[in-house]
């Protein structure tokens, strides 16, 4: 069996809603159906071969994506409307950030790596106050 039918595998079996990847070598974008209807988003890799992100979205959340957005090679996000189950709440805008930042010798030899990686993090961050999103950032 292919990793890609293993990851919609462990998304049910640990009960996930979104898996974010990396390491993924991809170098063109692929969005894919995978067994049980998960939906696979797999991002090109524009400026090299270092990496590649990627979301997996389970089939249950998967009508509550709206959009996602490739800042670069090493940050990617997506957007998810979930309407509030109460009428007198606001619906949950929500943003799942996926960063690869760049490792320690190449920051070393090229600190202006750090601060790149850095700003199109902040990028992704930036939402404008009247769109409501709360931001998941996974530690760097």
């Amino acid at each position: 069996m292919d990793k890609q039918h293993l990851l919609a595998q462990d998304c049910v079996r640990y009960n996930l809603d979104v898996i974010r990847l990396q390491e993924t070598k991809v170098r063109q974008f692929s969005d894919s159906r995978l067994p049980g209807n998960h939906r696979l988003l797999l991002f090109d890799q524009k400026d090299g071969y270092h990496g590649g992100l990627g979301f997996l979205i389970n089939t249950r959340v998967n009508h509550y994506f709206r959009s996602f957005h490739q800042i670069s090679d090493r940050v990617v996000y997506m957007d998810f409307f979930v309407p509030s189950k109460s009428a007198c709440k606001p619906p949950c805008k929500l943003r799942i950030i996926n960063c690869y930042s760049p490792t320690n010798p190449k920051t070393i030899s090229n600190p202006s790596a750090t601060d790149q990686s850095y700003r199109e993090l902040q990028v992704a961050v930036d939402v404008p106050a009247r769109n409501g999103h709360s931001a998941l950032i996974p530690l760097l």
